[in-house]
């Protein structure tokens, strides 16, 4: 479990997958810092989910590309519970520049997440370029 404390609430600790070292994609994205910089412009399909553990009723993200939101996931648990957890999952498809950056962050700060590979995630496909 992560609890989010960056100023700015982004989430800064991602890893690339496995499979990213062995297809070679990184001539193709630069990850650091939470930041993943897109190296050929073309029309993408950006998508991301996170897994909340929180007593807040209200959890959600954004995904921001150049630091503006393209599109946020917001949900919603009513109950009596002291800890919710709850799972936002959203997605779009866009045009990216060369060198433009992707980020992921919370909608509030000093949220905790379950940041285990198969609940928590982000990423991008290129449709086309």
């Amino acid at each position: 479990m992560l609890r989010n404390t960056n100023p700015d609430a982004m989430f800064s600790e991602w890893q690339p997958a496995d499979w990213m070292q062995e297809q070679r994609c990184g001539a193709d994205f630069q990850l650091s810092g939470g930041l993943v910089r897109v190296r050929q412009a073309g029309q993408y399909y950006l998508y991301a989910q996170i897994n909340y553990l929180e007593a807040s009723d209200i959890n959600g993200f954004e995904i921001q590309v150049n630091k503006k939101s393209l599109i946020k996931c917001l949900t919603m648990e009513a109950s009596n519970r002291e800890e919710k957890t709850n799972t936002c999952y959203t997605g779009a498809a866009t045009y990216l520049n060369a060198d433009d950056t992707i980020s992921i962050r919370d909608l509030e700060p000093d949220r905790h997440s379950i940041l285990l590979p198969d609940r928590s995630f982000f990423g991008l496909l290129r449709l086309s370029g």
